[in-house]
């Protein structure tokens, strides 16, 4: 195991990611409004290895992510099950970004 790696208990983060959305919730009425669409993004390797300076940024757009967690669409290959999790981080960011102000 990497001497950086970290351990997540998923109970865990399932339970501070139901405290959030509640918390969140309880703030807009159940609705986030986002006055922004598009995001700046730093593809992996880079965004995970802070020896080095970025070379890359590509543009996220929020509305697309958020289309894509639409698990019909994508269907259940565990590949793309695992990367709605990426989804999800991004579409939090800018939920919670939106909230913090």
């Amino acid at each position: 195991m990497n001497e950086a790696a970290v351990e997540i208990k998923l109970i865990e983060l399932r339970k501070a990611f139901e405290v959030v959305v509640a918390h969140v919730e309880s703030i807009t009425g159940g609705v986030v409004r986002l006055d922004y669409d598009y995001f700046w993004s730093v593809p992996v390797p880079g965004r995970f290895d802070p020896s080095t300076q970025p070379t890359e940024l590509t543009i996220g757009q929020v509305s697309e992510v958020w289309a894509s967690l639409d698990g019909e669409r994508l269907g259940d290959s565990d590949q793309a099950l695992a990367y709605m999790a990426v989804w999800i981080g991004e579409v939090m960011q800018a939920i919670g970004h939106t909230v913090v102000g």
